[in-house]
């Protein structure tokens, strides 16, 4: 009987697994994590007129398994802690249920609304070379013009008074259909009104789509679901140390001729140790849950970052130009921003600088992009309007963010041979075939984008004319002012030497020396600030 009632507290005292009870916590935390990327998936979705549903469908997909995993649940999780459980999981599948519902419908509603946002401007710029001769076409061409640019700006923003201006302009190029229904020659105009009536009906219901997924949120459930748990390994943990207590106490009588005291000093000495390893659990759960959190907003958000910066295969489709683009974050998300995009064979260049770096400049720098990709999209080539609209885009969402963070910005646009350069960023550095390098101060061609809602008097333009074998090099002051151990700032003159020197080879093997150069300089000194180096040189 002694050995039967020792082998039953045996049993108990380690029926508590810690793997089990660590994979079972690590699933509620990827499940959380989950949530955060399928946010951003759909909100990225929402204003993209390029669009792909497939991490969407990969996003709901993971939370629907993970929550399947769930199911499983442990079995040291017993009576209340177990209910308690069910009923989170049960509310946790019903709102799984209802986002996805709901991520069908705006799938559906968001595509006509991008079909419509894509199709609206092809349609204007194709329209048939015959009717483009007419006068006709000069008349409708104004009209349809602004009607897409505000259409591409409505879509931005949920300005009533501008939905009520496209509004009066629908209706005045029925009149113009009705106007010119006996050309021969016709323009599809009433596509084009179709259209922009869809945009117009679609956009309004699928902001309240993208606000209804964004308020179905797991977060406050897993939030519980964690806690339960947590408190049920705890409960457990208790129990199995009574069981333990249990045991030594019974296995103390069953020796006791062995020495009454030697017995009592071990029992203490267990007692001690098992509470400082609860204790250090805690601690070291607490970590975990924590660390999981950040990095997982951290990864998520540096992966969106890297999936738009242009792909190698990209830049060497532009045939005019040798490129070679450098980026490092100084922290593991980063405020650096550039681009470049071939639009019709004009090639437009983008480097800004957001203040400071981490979480949110990180997510200006993504909503820079967008931005600026969506107007070249429009084929907005004044860079007056183009800037102006991109700053009052970025500033209300700033103000929304509350946020002081504002970000130096340059567009170049290159095209046969002639380079334009607006907007306030660093020195262009405009470097000839010989190597004789000519430094473009930026200051007086705009302003810095989203610190004031109008910039449109301080933005200025400049052309320089690039001959074969000339170029341009852009950077950041993560370059410039790099220090080293002594304190002692890079600078933009040593840069100017470096590609000097090195003009002559190709634009990589320019990018490889500056950053060796600029490596060696900084040592063993901590990186403060993101770096970003380009360099575009005429074939």
């Amino acid at each position: 009987m002694f050995l039967l009632i020792l082998a039953w507290g045996i049993s108990k005292s380690f029926s508590l697994d810690s793997a089990t009870y660590q994979a079972y916590h690590n699933t509620i935390l990827q499940l959380e994590s989950t949530e955060a990327k399928l946010n951003q998936e759909i909100l990225r979705d929402r204003y993209e007129l390029f669009f792909s549903y497939d991490l969407l469908v990969q996003s709901i997909s993971q939370q629907k398994l993970l929550h399947y995993q769930l199911q499983s649940i442990p079995s040291f999780v017993q009576g209340k802690f177990k209910q308690q459980l069910l009923n989170q999981l049960k509310l946790q599948r019903k709102l799984i249920e209802q986002k996805e519902t709901r991520l069908e419908t705006f799938k559906s509603k968001n595509s006509a609304l991008k079909n419509s946002l894509r199709y609206l401007p092809f349609l204007i710029e194709k329209a048939s070379p015959e009717f483009q001769k007419q006068s006709q076409f000069k008349m409708l061409e104004a009209p349809l013009n602004h009607l897409l640019y505000d259409l591409l700006l409505y879509n931005l923003t949920p300005d009533e008074e501008l939905k009520v201006k496209i509004e009066g302009q629908i209706q005045n190029l029925h009149t113009l259909q009705q106007d010119y229904s006996t050309v021969e020659i016709e323009f599809p105009l009433e596509l084009a009104i179709a259209h922009a009536e869809i945009i117009l009906q679609y956009k309004p219901l699928v902001d309240q789509l993208t606000n209804q997924l964004l308020n179905i949120s797991l977060s406050d459930v897993d939030q519980d679901l964690e806690k339960v748990y947590i408190q049920s390994y705890k409960t457990a943990l208790s129990q199995i140390n009574l069981y333990r207590f249990l045991t030594y106490i019974w296995l103390l009588l069953g020796i006791l001729i062995a020495g009454y005291q030697f017995i009592k000093n071990l029992t203490k000495s267990n007692q001690r140790i098992a509470k400082l390893n609860q204790h250090i659990s805690e601690l070291n759960e607490q970590l975990q849950v924590e660390n999981f959190r950040m990095v997982a907003e951290l990864n998520i958000l540096k992966q969106m970052q890297n999936m738009i910066l242009p792909k190698l295969e990209e830049l060497q489709t532009i045939n005019t130009l040798d490129i070679a683009a450098y980026m490092e974050p100084a922290d593991e998300v980063g405020g650096d921003y550039y681009d470049i995009l071939d639009t019709d064979g004009v090639i437009t260049i983008g480097i800004g600088d957001v203040t400071g770096h981490g979480l949110e400049s990180g997510i200006l720098m993504l909503m820079t992009q967008t931005a600026v990709r969506t107007l070249k999209e429009t084929q907005e080539s004044d860079p007056v309007k183009f800037l102006t609209i991109l700053n009052r885009t970025l500033y209300k969402n700033i103000q929304r963010m509350n946020t002081d963070k504002n970000l130096t910005l340059s567009i170049l646009n290159y095209t046969e041979g002639l380079l334009m350069i607006s907007g306030q960023h660093e020195e262009v550095l405009v470097v000839r075939r010989e190597g004789e390098l000519q430094r473009i101060d930026t200051i007086d061609l705009g302003f810095p984008i989203g610190l004031d809602e109008e910039i449109t008097q301080f933005i200025s333009k400049i052309y320089m004319e690039l001959k074969p074998e000339d170029g341009i090099v852009l950077y950041t002051d993560g370059i410039t002012e790099a220090c080293n151990i002594d304190n002692q700032q890079y600078g933009l003159n040593r840069l100017c030497e470096v590609i000097r020197c090195h003009w002559c080879n190709s634009a990589h093997q320019i990018q490889n020396a500056v950053i060796e150069d600029l490596k060696q300089f900084i040592g063993n000194q901590k990186q403060f600030d993101d770096i970003t180096l380009l360099i575009l040189k005429r074939k």
